[in-house]
């Protein structure tokens, strides 16, 4: 067996060395090339200087160094020192990108939803302040992170924030950002518009309600076009809060000139389209709705006319005077023509149909199947309206049968007040006791009894207030 070159002898008994040595110089190369795979050509202007000096390095050790020398360690650890280095504050750089990116995806929620997340609940308008609050303050803070995370990475990546590499930099987080506002804006109108849409079969969103404020029949909140805090308003003031998001993080690109990023969403045409295609669902949903409360146009004459004076020339004419009538009796006046019974009657059973009428309206009616129009408030107001008419004609009765007893018969025990006329004589004929007690029936009045001694020719009028109008019940001697 011949003699071990010494040599050989050596190297093997370096062996170790060498070996860990091939590995640290493998473990640089791999994360020297990662560097170089991995970095965007965004980043790639900002660490070229870095990448130069490292190849430097490599290339004078390449060759002037040697196995042999003394303190190659040395030198090889400086280099793998720096590769390792930017290696690491690149990759630290693009993890606080990734959380800027998952900062502004926690955006991407409604702003506004239906109450308590139900289906079938309305939208969620009394605590959207609060909701809105919490929003905001959410951004604001996610706002002071992602302006924190930038101002590191111009430290790692050691970047002159005056210089034009960095300033690109910049624009591409800025425009990670600017996505970010607007698929969290995107988000919120497309609930909007997802919950309008009328092919939708879903639950209605928003509700108003009708009500009478004499003289006019009013939305809450209004329907009307162009009046200020209405409906429409109501819901530009919801978008603009949406948009609003957007102002609250001060921009990072501060050479762009803005202040923010709400003027970019503005100017977002895919954003503005879905603004304008929900404003058009409001107007027509609001012409709807306006429509539906024209339909009860012809009650308005209940509410908009004086009661007192309708009486009165009913009392003095039997109806209500024309302007053709009070011009052809200009001179002399029209003549008075008191009403008659069957005139107070037809009066009174007029007022019993339109409230059985009105009481027949559907409280709750859906538009557009998103829209609630609650009709209580209207109706209950109508049908106050309408007993009130009813009393105006009762009082008078009552008042015309208290006067006559004080001046004439007084009470009887037991019976109504008689009085020996209200009408004139001719109206009286033909109303006899069978017309009488039918009257009873029909309209459910309470028993009487009717005096026997009276005066022909006269009546007992009585007065059931058990009914929605009253009716008279007449007895002939």
């Amino acid at each position: 067996m011949g003699t071990i070159p010494l040599t050989a002898a050596e190297i093997y008994s370096s062996k170790e060395s060498y070996r860990q040595m091939v590995a640290n110089l493998e473990l640089m190369v791999n994360r020297y090339n990662k560097v170089l795979k991995t970095v965007l050509e965004v980043e790639y202007p900002l660490i070229q200087g870095q990448l130069r000096d490292i190849d430097l390095k490599l290339k004078e050790a390449e060759e002037t160094l040697n196995w042999k020398m003394e303190g190659i360690w040395d030198h090889i650890s400086m280099v793998m020192d720096g590769v390792h280095d930017l290696e690491w504050r690149i990759q630290k750089a693009k993890n606080n990108v990734e959380e800027i990116q998952t900062i502004v995806q926690s955006w991407v929620l409604p702003i506004f939803e239906r109450k308590d997340g139900k289906r079938e609940s309305l939208l969620s308008l009394e605590d959207c302040q609060d909701r809105l609050e919490r929003r905001y303050s959410l951004i604001r803070e996610s706002g002071h992170r992602i302006h924190s995370l930038v101002k590191e990475n111009q430290s790692l990546l050691l970047a002159d924030p005056a210089s034009d590499v960095w300033k690109a930099y910049v624009d591409y987080v800025d425009e990670i950002v600017l996505d970010g506002f607007f698929t969290a804006i995107e988000c919120s109108l497309k609930y909007l518009l997802q919950n309008t849409d009328p092919k939708a079969g879903l639950a209605p969103l928003f509700e108003v309600q009708l009500d009478l404020v004499v003289p006019d029949l009013i939305f809450r909140p209004s329907l009307d076009p162009g009046t200020n805090d209405g409906f429409y308003d109501m819901v530009e003031s919801l978008l603009n809060d949406i948009y609003r998001i957007s102002s609250l993080v001060p921009r990072l690109a501060e050479h762009s000139g803005f202040p923010h990023y709400q003027a970019d969403m503005e100017d977002m045409a895919d954003l503005a389209d879905m603004r304008h295609d929900l404003m058009g669902r409001v107007q027509a949903v609001m012409a709807a709705c306006c429509d539906y409360r024209s339909a009860f146009d012809h009650y308005s004459y209940l509410y908009g006319e004086d009661r007192k004076e309708f009486c009165r020339q009913f009392l003095l004419y039997g109806h209500i005077l024309t302007a053709a009538e009070i011009e052809a009796q200009a001179e002399d006046g029209v003549p008075e023509t008191p009403p008659t019974l069957q005139q107070f009657r037809e009066q009174i059973d007029s007022y019993e149909k339109i409230y059985e009428e009105v009481n027949r309206i559907e409280p709750i009616s859906i538009f557009q199947n998103w829209m609630k129009v609650d009709a209580r408030p209207f109706k209950a107001s109508l049908l106050n309206v309408i007993k009130r008419w009813s009393l105006v004609f009762k009082q008078h009765l009552m008042d015309h049968v208290t006067h006559s007893q004080q001046a004439n018969t007084g009470p009887r025990e037991g019976g109504p007040y008689c009085i020996p006329y209200i009408f004139p004589p001719q109206s009286l004929l033909g109303t006899g006791t069978a017309e009488c007690v039918k009257w009873k029936q029909v309209y459910g009045l309470r028993t009487i009894d009717i005096p026997q001694n009276d005066a022909p020719g006269t009546c007992c009028v009585v007065l059931d207030r058990t009914s929605v109008c009253p009716f008279i019940l007449i007895q002939l001697n």
